[in-house]
C-alpha cells in the first residue's frame, strides 16, 4: 500500500495509518507503570481533583402561592412558621401543621451541592450555602411557591488519604499521560 502511495492517496487508507499511529502512542504511554513517588507527587499536584465536594442534608416546608394575590397571605404564612421553629416547635411538626404538599420531596440525605440544585435552583441553593447548621432560612420566594430551608447537616470537602484511592489516582495519572501523549 505504501509503494502503490496510497497513504498519500486513499483518505480511509490514510485515516486508518493516523488512527493506529495514535493509539500506538497512547497506549505505550498507558502502558507505563508510574512509581509510587511520582503517583504521590501527582496526587499532591492534583488533590482538589480528588476532594469530594461538600455534601448537604437539607429539609424545607413549602408553601403554595396559588395566584399573585395570595402570595402576601401566603408569605405571612410562612413568616409565622419560622417564628414557631425560633420558639421551639419542631421543623417536621411545623412542616405538617403549616405547609403544603410538595412538587417535589427532597432527599432525606446527605447531597453534593449540584444534586441539590437540581432540586432547589441556584438562588435556593446560595441561600442553603449561606446558613449554619440547623438554621432556617428566612422565606424564600421561587417560581413553585415560598419556601422555608434548614441545614440540617453539611459534610465538608475531603481529600482521601492517597492510600485509600491508590488505584484510581493510578488511573487518572494513566489516563492524562495518554492525552499528553
Amino acid at each position: 500500500a505504501l509503494e502503490l502511495g496510497l497513504a498519500r492517496s486513499d483518505r480511509r487508507v490514510r485515516a486508518d495509518l493516523t488512527s493506529n499511529l495514535i493509539a500506538s502512542v497512547v497506549s505505550d504511554a498507558e502502558d507505563r507503570e508510574p512509581r509510587e513517588g511520582e503517583l504521590r507527587d501527582y496526587y499532591t499536584a492534583n488533590q482538589e481533583f480528588f476532594t469530594s465536594s461538600a455534601r448537604l442534608r437539607v429539609q424545607q416546608i413549602f408553601f403554595r402561592v396559588p395566584t399573585a394575590g395570595d402570595e402576601a397571605a401566603v408569605l405571612a404564612r410562612a413568616t409565622s412558621a419560622r417564628s414557631e421553629i425560633a420558639a421551639g416547635q419542631s421543623f417536621e411538626s411545623v412542616r405538617e401543621q403549616r405547609g403544603d404538599s410538595e412538587i417535589w420531596e427532597l432527599p432525606d440525605a446527605l447531597l453534593p451541592a449540584m444534586k441539590l440544585r437540581e432540586y432547589i435552583g441556584p438562588t435556593l441553593l446560595g441561600n442553603v450555602l449561606e446558613l449554619e447548621v440547623g438554621a432556617v432560612s428566612q422565606p424564600l420566594r421561587s417560581s413553585s411557591g415560598i419556601h422555608l430551608l434548614r441545614l440540617v447537616e453539611r459534610e465538608d470537602p475531603r481529600a482521601p488519604a492517597f492510600e485509600e484511592i491508590e488505584a484510581q489516582v493510578r488511573g487518572e495519572w494513566r489516563r492524562r499521560l495518554g492525552d499528553q501523549a
